[in-house]
């Protein structure tokens, strides 16, 4: 039998932590039933996370967990540029949506355990809090941390600090132009659709602490119509 004493003692590591919602999950699961192909779509972003965020980041020290719908990724701290991992993040959020996978996600600063174990400490409970609170398909910052209310692509609403993935992601000089076109002309195809189908379901309701999941896909979809606006100005 395990005893205290056999433990060693573990310290908190100041990490980037970052949890991830999948919209609707419930939903994506009763679709994809029993069968492979559509099963396997559903681990599309565990995959997506741990090969591109972990590889563009170059990060040796990045930790990735997973559980059904729940995803959480970490750094340390002093090792990845704030400002170009969130820019990642809005590349996974615009990459997820062209698969039909809308995210929420809350991004925080602080002490954390994470390993390929287990993961706890208070910065996960405030990242999980902030991405709860979020209510919207979007990225929440934590107000209480400058160097990420101070990001080039930070917005308020309210006391809400918040990144709007696409338009981050669009404003990406990195990026490829024209795969961040053509994604983002996809993702608002698939926000109409996902619309259209929510209206036609009478069953819309939540527990009341959040938008129903029409109302989330109707606040994403003029954000993203905006973008696909500009890209065909320019192009006209």
């Amino acid at each position: 039998m395990l005893r205290q004493t056999d433990f060693e003692p573990i310290c908190y590591e100041r990490r980037i932590v970052c949890f991830f919602d999948i919209l609707g999950w419930k939903q994506h699961i009763k679709k994809a039933g029993s069968d492979p192909v559509e099963i396997s779509r559903l681990t599309f972003l565990p995959r997506l996370l741990t090969s591109k965020i972990v590889k563009d980041l170059n990060s040796k020290s990045s930790q990735f967990t997973s559980f059904s719908d729940c995803n959480v990724v970490s750094f340390t701290a002093d090792e990845v540029d704030v400002e170009r991992f969130v820019s990642g993040l809005s590349q996974i959020f615009l990459a997820a949506a062209t698969e039909g996978f809308f995210l929420r996600a809350g991004v925080t600063v602080g002490d954390i355990y994470h390993d390929e174990n287990m993961v706890f400490g208070p910065a996960l409970n405030r990242a999980y809090q902030l991405e709860d609170a979020g209510k919207y398909p979007r990225i929440v910052l934590d107000e209480l941390k400058p160097e990420l209310t101070s990001l080039s692509c930070a917005q308020k609403d309210g006391e809400t600090v918040f990144v709007e993935a696409f338009d981050c992601a669009f404003r990406n000089d990195e990026a490829n132009r024209s795969d961040v076109i053509a994604a983002i002309v996809r993702a608002e195809s698939l926000i109409l659709q996902s619309i259209n189908d929510l209206r036609r379901n009478s069953d819309d309701s939540e527990n009341g602490r959040h938008p129903t999941p029409l109302e989330k896909m109707e606040w994403l979809y003029p954000r993203v119509r905006k973008i696909s606006k500009s890209i065909l100005n320019r192009v006209c």
